[in-house]
Formats: structure tokens, sequence, C-alpha cells
């Protein structure tokens, strides 16, 4: 009997390539090019395991919240965010034909 395993995340490997694009972007050290690289195939192999994503688009109309763990500086945000929405716009066409999953919801909240 194979054993399934149900796990949320509250970030997806997307996320990560966001910020990896970011730090490279603001030449930080290490975040080269082929790094880059290596980070988009490790999102690609990663992605094959998700059967659902939630998208979220920073809005402000919602206060930022310093809880101590969240990012609260919005200019960081904004520019993650525009970063991140028109990537995962362009490859949302294609997701389904190149990862498992199903379903990619965008929720405006």
């Amino acid at each position: 009997m194979v054993k399934t395993i149900k796990l949320f995340l509250y970030r997806c490997p997307l996320d990560n390539l966001a910020y990896t694009i970011w730090c490279n972007e603001k030449k930080k050290d290490g975040f080269t090019k082929e790094f880059v690289g290596k980070q988009i195939n490790l999102m690609k192999e990663s992605m094959r395991s998700l059967d659902i994503i939630f998208l979220c688009r920073f809005d402000a109309n919602q206060k930022v919240e310093d809880d101590g763990f969240r990012e609260t500086d919005v200019k960081f945000i904004l520019e993650v965010d525009n970063i991140l929405i028109p990537f995962f716009s362009n490859i949302c066409k294609t997701l389904k034909q190149i990862f498992s999953f199903q379903k990619v919801i965008h929720l405006q909240l």
C-alpha cells in the first residue's frame, strides 16, 4: 500500500525563484546567472510534486503588519510581486503540460 502525504506549503517554488531573480538583479553576492539557472531547474523539479497553487497578489488596501516572520518593506514586496506575477502569468498556460498539478487559482482579496 502506498501512503500519500498531504502537505500545505505557505510558499511554492515559484516564490523562491522570484526572490532569487530579485537578488540577482540587485547584484547580491552568490546570485549569479549560473545560480539562477540551477534554481530554475530545481523549481521545475519541485513543481512536479504540487497539485494546486493559490496565487495572491499584494493588496495595498491591506495593512502590512510585522508578525516577525513576513517581510514588511512594501517596496520589496512590490518588486518581488513584479517579478513573480508576470513570470507566473507567462508560464501559467503551459503549467498543466509541464507539471502534474491541474489547478492554478488566482485569489483577489
